[in-house]
């Protein structure tokens, strides 16, 4: 019993440690943009998660890939935007040299004042600080994107009926999503998780950071995290669904 604690003890400091002293992610976020047409059968999950969504009315702006943003992560991407609705749709492949350590769909709508709503499919408890301005709801028993949309849809009636939505015109899509990683990373440093290394022009974990990055995903707090993020999960769709969400998909126009 004592070695196991020994072991648990040593996992809980080191851990950390060894995040703060190496993680890093690129102040300056830079695509690769892959196109429209993706053959490689290694990413059938890419193409296969926008065909569904292009058959929902959204529009396939391109493949990419997020090489070398974060140490030792690569990201593969699949962004679509649904131009009558307003909303943003990614498909997202993680890789690490291990091989691909995760697989999500996620739903974004941002609004003139900046604000935003995602929702998505995520298994991974998520480490970061969520501005209250920009809440994330994750459903990650939904595999199917209509089912997720609908839902996603449901939280804007409910929660932001009648803001005017911010659509990236035609052409600017991909700064868009390069804007969305930036924002996402400068929303850390006030909260204390991400500090600004300006002469490494990339952003490192806090030491606060790197603790509540590693603890959140480690035995058994990690499994606490889950049982209590799926109930809170489960009780939100029940509750949009009495709200009539089995009905079909309603367009949500910009300003409705």
């Amino acid at each position: 019993m004592r070695i196991l604690l020994f072991i648990f003890g040593a996992l809980y400091l080191v851990g950390p440690i060894v995040v703060w002293l190496t993680q890093r992610q690129a102040a300056n976020p830079q695509l690769v943009a892959y196109g429209r047409d993706l053959q490689d059968p290694n990413f059938s999950f890419l193409t296969n998660v926008a065909a569904q969504l292009q058959a929902m009315g959204f529009e396939l702006v391109g493949y990419f890939g997020w090489l070398g943003q974060t140490t030792n992560v690569n990201a593969f991407i699949a962004y679509l935007i649904h131009r009558r609705n307003g909303d943003a749709a990614i498909a997202v492949m993680m890789a690490t040299r291990a091989g691909v350590s995760g697989q999500m769909v996620e739903f974004a709508t941002r609004f003139v004042d900046q604000s935003s709503i995602t929702t998505g499919n995520s298994k991974t408890p998520g480490v970061y600080v969520r501005p209250r301005n920009k809440p994330v709801y994750h459903f990650p028993w939904i595999s199917d994107p209509a089912r997720l949309y609908q839902l996603h849809q449901q939280l804007i009636l409910r929660d932001c009926l009648g803001m005017p939505k911010d659509i990236p015109q035609p052409g600017s899509e991909q700064e868009r999503l390069v804007d969305g990683m930036r924002r996402e990373m400068q929303d850390q440093v006030a909260p204390g998780i991400l500090r600004l290394d300006s002469a490494a022009n990339c952003y490192r974990p806090t030491l606060l950071g790197a603790f509540r990055m590693t603890w959140k995903l480690m035995f058994p707090v990690k499994q606490i995290i889950g049982v209590a993020r799926h109930m809170k999960a489960k009780s939100l769709e029940k509750s949009l669904t009495e709200n009539g969400i089995a009905q079909p998909i309603q367009p949500i126009h910009p300003g409705a």
